[in-house]
């Protein structure tokens, strides 16, 4: 049981998120945001945000989906706008989380992980967690996947994610998930590694790493007509997300 303390804290974070924004033109709430000619705009009112999770939209306590988008190395954000609006529905509440990327993934993710059990108080009626990593972001989710043991089912998108160099010398507690668990389920979306921008330079494709029981889906070449690249994966994932 938590405590009150925690349900205090978890109060004030469901009004602060809720209210605190109510008239500042400024909060990208998600039906604000624009695609096309003002996706980038859009984008960089995502990256303004300061560092936490940020929810989106009202709360609704009677949504039974929440949904999480974790940004990478130097997001403009721009890459979050389509994906965001299309996982959105009517049962979903969307957050989106703020993170430094400068530092160790595994700091931000435990950092993640009580925003996320503090915001499920807020939830109910919630019977499914989507949390989805972009790039670095998938990193972050990799590194504090044994941690996902809340009173929902949680599921973890790592999209375009080098898993190949999660554990490294500077971020010494980053580790790899080694077992699976039934509260937990995990995806891998690959990109294809001569088509991706951000890895077609390194000889070996750094998504290439298996986990215990995940799911793994090689993108295709292709999305809309264009080379389906590091960016455009999140577009992608988002469509085969998206709550019918």
């Amino acid at each position: 049981m938590r405590s009150l303390r925690w349900s205090a804290y978890t109060l004030c974070l469901w009004f602060f998120a809720t209210f605190a924004y109510a008239d500042d033109g400024d909060f990208p709430w998600l039906t604000s945001l624009e695609t096309g000619e003002q996706v980038r705009e859009s984008g960089a009112r995502l990256m303004r945000l300061p560092m936490g999770l940020h929810v989106l939209e009202g709360v609704d306590i009677s949504n039974t989906r929440i949904v999480v988008g974790v940004h990478g190395w130097q997001s403009e954000g721009y890459e979050w706008v389509y994906p965001l609006k299309t996982m959105d529905s009517d049962d979903t509440t969307t957050y989106f989380f703020r993170w430094d990327y400068n530092t160790c993934p595994i700091d931000s993710g435990r950092l993640l992980i009580r925003a996320i059990e503090a915001s499920l108080d807020s939830h109910p009626d919630a019977d499914s967690l989507l949390v989805v990593g972009h790039s670095l972001g998938g990193v972050l989710l990799a590194s504090v996947a044994e941690s996902f043991d809340f009173s929902v089912k949680s599921e973890l998108h790592m999209v375009a994610t080098p898993l190949q160099g999660l554990e490294n010398e500077r971020c010494a507690e980053q580790k790899l998930p080694r077992t699976s668990s039934s509260r937990r389920d995990i995806f891998q979306w690959r990109t294809q590694h001569e088509l991706d921008n951000a890895f077609n330079r390194l000889s070996e494709d750094p998504q290439n790493v298996e986990l215990p029981d995940s799911v793994v889906i090689r993108l295709p070449a292709k999305y809309n007509d264009r080379r389906l690249g590091h960016n455009w994966s999140i577009s992608w994932v988002s469509e085969k997300l998206k709550d019918e």
